[in-house]
């Protein structure tokens, strides 16, 4: 490879799997519980309320929400 000599470091992202139009979220909004997967959500901007998900892929710092979030919820990250 020209312009490339041995010992010269890169970052790179390399993307194994993507979909479009899929809603993801932070991997600290994932709670998991006796084998049940949940987000929390905030609702009338006070309440909380906790809503079981399916996931989907996984990375290192996102995770895809596949079934039981919609997209405008507002996920509890911590």
């Amino acid at each position: 490879m020209e312009g490339v000599t041995i010992g010269t470091l890169a970052n790179v992202r390399i993307i194994t799997e993507k979909r479009d139009n899929a809603i993801k979220i932070p991997r600290s909004g994932l709670r998991s519980y006796l084998g049940r997967d949940f987000v929390r959500v905030l609702e009338d901007g006070s309440k909380l309320r906790e809503i079981d998900v399916e996931i989907g892929i996984t990375g290192s710092t996102e995770v895809e929400i596949s079934k039981g979030l919609e997209e405008g919820q507002i996920v509890v990250l911590q």
